[in-house]
């Protein structure tokens, strides 16, 4: 009987500690999107694109090689 409690509490440890993980990446989440709506009513009316917002929006820009018609495929990373 003990060793079925044991065996019991050892499983429901586990979930405790799975349901923690979950949690904090769903905090992370909504963290990240708190923060990206921020940015996003900050920057609404701008009339001007700084070195600043582009830093808060971008997170990389990958730009391709040329092509035979001088064309360039360029990829936004955004960070949202």
């Amino acid at each position: 009987m003990k060793n079925d409690f044991n065996k019991k509490a050892k499983r429901l440890d586990g979930e405790l500690a799975l349901a923690e993980n979950k949690l904090l990446q769903y905090r992370g989440v909504a963290e990240m999107k708190d923060r990206g709506k921020e940015i996003v009513r900050r920057y609404t009316n701008f009339s001007k694109l700084t070195n600043e917002i582009t830093h808060d929006f971008i997170e990389y820009i990958e730009i391709g090689e040329k092509n035979t018609k001088k064309e360039q495929e360029v990829l936004v990373h955004w960070k949202f």
